[in-house]
């Protein structure tokens, strides 16, 4: 217990350096940096809206070479497209230090052990569409994001304890949701024309191909003095059973993370898309 105390003193004071405390820490810091620990908060199926994440593979991939995921070649899909991160509860304004829901009554082991873990032909159904559209599923990735966002992402899961069936039926809908929003949000041609020729593209042409500021963001990494595209999350509505609807407007706390929407803050006008590296 100390160390945490601590652990929190020390990490509010660099916050204070970085922003200064007169009128307090931004509330999208705090909710940034609370929401990052493994502790579960929330309720499943209370948020406002649902991010979906997209990474680019070959940067990925660049960076992590030794990734069991990054086995495929230079010519393959996976290293010209996006790959699937998430779909993630995001609420609209931060909640006791949370900017969204996560491992969902993780607390509550008796509960938790009924419905953190995937079910085998959820797995086996979903293996191939993985394959191609999220290589990082088939290595541990789609455990992690079930835990921390699908637990969260419908209220039906509460039920599962006393209908256990149901738990494959909702895992289904939740994988399903994320592949179909992958393919109906394919690579725009001006990514790929900028990985092809190694050319940069600009920022604000980035972000119209795929919605228009405000309804997404860009999340990049600088390298040798150029910035590299990492991941685009774009925002959805939700409806009653806890899958997207359509793009929506961010909400100012997604929009103000350093994690979501760093190459936006940080000005950079213009990026690089990443050839994968063999």
């Amino acid at each position: 217990m100390t160390t945490i105390v601590l652990t929190c003193a020390v990490t509010v004071s660099v916050l204070c350096v970085v922003f200064g405390c007169v009128g307090g820490i931004p509330d999208a810091v705090i909710g940034s940096f609370m929401s990052s620990s493994e502790n579960p908060f929330g309720d499943p199926g209370v948020y406002d809206l649902l991010v979906f994440a997209m990474g680019w593979n070959a940067q990925f991939c660049n960076d992590n070479p030794d990734d069991k995921e990054c086995t495929f070649p230079s010519s393959s899909f996976q290293a010209q497209n996006f790959g699937l991160h998430g779909l993630w509860p995001q609420y609209n304004t931060t909640h006791s230090g949370h900017d969204w829901p996560q491992f969902c009554h993780k607390d509550d082991s008796s509960y938790w052990t009924k419905v953190a873990s995937i079910s085998s032909s959820i797995k086996d159904k979903f293996h191939s569409e993985w394959e191609q559209y999220a290589p990082g599923y088939l290595t541990g990735l789609e455990d992690h994001e079930w835990t921390k966002h699908g637990t969260c992402s419908m209220a039906a899961i509460l039920k599962v304890p006393s209908n256990p069936g149901a738990l494959a039926q909702l895992q289904e809908s939740y994988f399903s949701a994320q592949l179909g929003l992958m393919k109906s949000n394919p690579t725009p041609s001006i990514i790929s024309n900028a990985q092809q020729s190694g050319d940069p593209v600009k920022v604000n042409d980035v972000l119209e191909a795929f919605g228009g500021a405000g309804k997404l963001g860009i999340n990049c990494e600088v390298q040798n003095g150029k910035v590299y595209l990492n991941q685009i999350e774009l925002c959805y509505g939700v409806d009653t059973q806890g899958l997207p609807t359509k793009q929506i407007s961010c909400p100012d706390n997604f929009l103000q993370s350093s994690y979501d929407n760093n190459c936006v803050l940080e000005n950079y006008k213009e990026l690089y898309v990443a050839q994968l590296k063999n």
